[in-house]
């Protein structure tokens, strides 16, 4: 391939990662960045306390390794060292705590408080029940996305009970995805949410938890590492790029940045959201391109890195007790918090709630020199302004049928015209997903070469049927159905019985009313 000029537009996870693999190309390559950092959300940000400072990850750059062969290797290649990775995930709404991380059982037992709860059982059978059952859904043939049920819809027929969904499912989905699930699962179908489940080791049942992994130095050694070769005229900082044009002398494109600067290119990489895509070069895009890329939408998450637990002075001046930024109970706080506000909507599908990352824990930040540290999401409440040390935004893909069948459509619209797209708005928002889309239109369409093997996820994807071929998991999955139905029928017999006595209390009410006119 003749050498090119190449533009990439994004100094995210996904531009330099493709910015890293045309290193050594021979191609002129030049990555422009609208802020004053590459990295995108792999920020690092400075925590001072009592004269001391470090820097904390905004996004700690957990994976696991076993679902992400091409972040892993890339990692290898990079000579960077990897630990484990100290995850643990919880749910709170008020002074209710369900927290869970190597073992959902060990939290029941070491807080004997909650065998009293019958939500908390009931959780803890439809989490066994979802771990043994749910992968049936991979059996299905079906292939558009939009004949299949979504996960609400699927929960609802299978009979999965409230508590499951709000105090489990949905923080633990939050939790890996950085944003509040609870508002796409109404339009995420379920086959490739169990997909990505079954990836990632969550529905195992060997008593095996997914081993994750952190890199040790942090997100800005990674930023470091990859672009420890780019000469610095190619890298563009404070330079947006605000409009993309055919050029005048050449079969390429004229690219104009915000200050007023403006340079030929043969071929355009776009790193960048879909809408952002659409401002800069809607006009070269014809109706297929604009379609599909106007389904990958993204929404906004804002981020805050803070020391405040609490709190909202407006519910102390009116006697509530104020919403909380962690749980209430510190001994039992996780690495993930999801946070509801317990003054939002009960059985809302989208109730207002937040995450909150401890980054003592994740970061192995020393409390007796810092305090506490968290990141929080989204919070529901503002912290103390006089704890806030940095807030950010970021975007991350709004999950759904028409997003997921848009992603499976846009290799019909790569290398096209010149333009290839990739960015964190496809799949789950794991850097794997990332670093495979930056890594895959620099190899697939400009020739670049890679130290290892590019892995295809959907061509390597297997079978999740040979997991419960054993006898000991056909009897289990067995008596999960039976249980399941049974409980499914206690529950009519219950509304059953609760309308009889309406019924009964109405009648005997009407009866006594007439006894006393006649009275």
């Amino acid at each position: 391939m003749p050498p090119k000029r190449v533009a990439i537009i994004g100094g995210g996870c996904a531009g330099i990662s493709s910015l890293w693999a045309l290193r050594d190309s021979g191609h002129e390559v030049h990555l422009f960045e609208s802020s004053d950092k590459l990295g995108g959300r792999l920020k690092t940000l400075p925590f001072e306390e009592s004269g001391r400072r470090i820097d904390v990850d905004t996004g700690p750059v957990f994976f696991n390794a076993h679902a992400s062969p091409n972040f892993d290797s890339l990692i290898d290649c990079l000579g960077l060292h990897t630990s484990e990775g100290r995850l643990s995930f919880g749910f709170s709404q008020g002074s209710r705590i369900f927290q869970w991380g190597s073992s959902l059982l060990r939290d029941v037992l070491f807080h004997p408080g909650t065998f009293c709860s019958l939500e908390t059982w009931q959780t803890i059978f439809d989490v066994v029940r979802f771990k043994y059952l749910a992968a049936d859904v991979l059996a299905n043939e079906v292939e558009d996305l939009g004949f299949l049920p979504s996960v609400r819809d699927y929960l609802a027929k299978e009979g999965y009970s409230h508590s499951f969904c709000e105090s489990y499912l949905v923080p633990l989905l939050s939790e890996l995805w950085r944003t509040n699930s609870a508002k796409c699962l109404s339009s995420l179908p379920i086959k490739p949410l169990i997909r990505f489940l079954h990836d990632h080791g969550i529905l195992s049942t060997s008593g095996r938890t997914p081993e994750w992994q952190t890199i040790q130095g942090g997100a800005e050694k990674l930023i470091k590492a990859m672009t420890r070769t780019i000469p610095a005229d190619r890298l563009h900082l404070k330079a947006r790029v605000v409009n993309v044009e055919p050029a005048d002398m050449t079969a390429g494109y004229t690219l104009h940045t915000s200050d007023s600067q403006s340079s030929d290119f043969d071929h355009i990489i776009y790193a960048v959201d879909g809408e952002e895509i659409l401002k800069i070069c809607g006009s070269l895009l014809d109706v297929q391109e604009i379609n599909i890329i106007s389904e990958l939408r993204t929404s906004k998450t804002v981020g805050v890195l803070h020391s405040d637990t609490s709190v909202n002075l407006i519910f102390l001046q009116n006697s509530l007790t104020p919403p909380q930024l962690m749980p209430n109970d510190s001994q039992r706080w996780s690495a993930c918090n999801y946070i509801s506000n317990p003054y939002s909507k009960p059985k809302s599908s989208q109730p207002q709630a937040c995450l909150t990352f401890w980054a003592n824990n994740t970061q192995n930040i020393p409390y007796s020199k810092f305090g506490d540290v968290f990141i929080t999401l989204n919070p529901f409440t503002p912290p103390h302004p006089r704890l806030v040390q940095g807030i950010w935004e970021y975007t991350s893909p709004e999950l759904s049928a028409s997003a997921l069948n848009a992603e499976r459509e846009l290799p019909t619209i790569q290398n096209t015209k010149g333009l290839s797209y990739c960015g964190s708005w496809t799949g789950f928002n794991f850097y794997e997903e990332t670093v495979t889309n930056g890594l895959r239109v620099a190899v697939e369409h400009l020739g670049a070469e890679l130290p290892f093997q590019l892995v295809d996820h959907q061509a390597a994807q297997v079978s999740a049927s040979g997991r419960f071929s054993s006898l000991k998991n056909m009897v289990i999955r067995m008596i999960l159905r039976l249980l399941g139905f049974y409980i499914w029928m206690g529950g009519i017999l219950l509304r059953l019985l609760g309308l009889i006595s309406v019924v009964r209390f109405t009648s005997e009410r009407s009866s006594n009313a007439k006894s006393w006119k006649a009275v």
